[in-house]
């Protein structure tokens, strides 16, 4: 069975006292705690998120990202046949106004789950993913060998009128089945670093946000 959530249909995640709704099925950090995913609709502002649009496509065009591998240190190598978008870290002492608008988004995200999960999360790590048309990263997990510190992984996507004819989307492998997220603007989606995913083949030009939630290294 495939499930896939459309950008507006799934959870939303409150970041002020009001509570749009009490079940708490439809809390994401319920849902995260229980399926091992969230998918958090309008996570930033429009406004934001063509502004950090904006920034990322421009950082691509003054040739500022690279090539994009697989593993860590002496492990990393590049592989065109397992991924072939171009990344570009993001420095937390050198943020761009807006783009410290995402990150104290996902800082106040960080103590929420703190609070609710008691992860012992402890930092935040990113970088900007350009997909070329034809562009695809091969299932995997973003854990790496020998290293723990990854606990929960975030996508935040910036595609404005997506449509699932333009593909693209972020495949989840949960215990149970399957489930496809469109990576439409706005969205957000946060996962257990262990779990193995996907990003399908696009029909265009995508832009995302990719970071990991960390923890110390040897916490479980």
């Amino acid at each position: 069975h495939r499930m896939t959530h459309m950008n507006g249909t799934a959870m939303s995640l409150a970041f002020t006292t009001r509570v749009h709704n009490p079940d708490k099925l439809h809390d994401p950090l319920q849902a995260l705690a229980q399926n091992g995913y969230a998918i958090v609709p309008d996570f930033l502002s429009p406004s934001v998120t063509a502004a950090l649009l904006a920034e990322c496509q421009d950082l691509h065009n003054a040739g500022k990202t690279h090539t994009a591998g697989i593993g860590q240190g002496s492990r990393h190598q590049v592989l065109p046949a397992v991924r072939n978008d171009q990344v570009l870290w993001l420095d937390s002492t050198r943020l761009s106004p807006t783009q410290t608008l995402y990150w104290q988004a996902m800082e106040d995200l960080r103590q929420r789950l703190n609070r609710t999960h008691f992860l012992g999360l402890v930092d935040y790590e990113c970088h900007y993913a350009h997909y070329p048309a034809g562009g695809y990263y091969q299932r995997h997990r973003d854990t790496f060998q020998g290293a723990n510190q990854r606990r929960i992984s975030s996508v935040f996507y910036m595609n404005f009128d997506w449509t699932a004819v333009d593909g693209g989307q972020l495949r989840l492998f949960t215990d149970y089945t399957t489930v496809d997220v469109l990576p439409a603007a706005g969205t957000l989606v946060i996962f257990e670093s262990q779990m193995e995913h996907e990003v399908l083949p696009t029909q265009a030009v995508r832009h995302s946000l990719a970071g990991w939630l960390r923890c110390r290294e040897h916490v479980f």
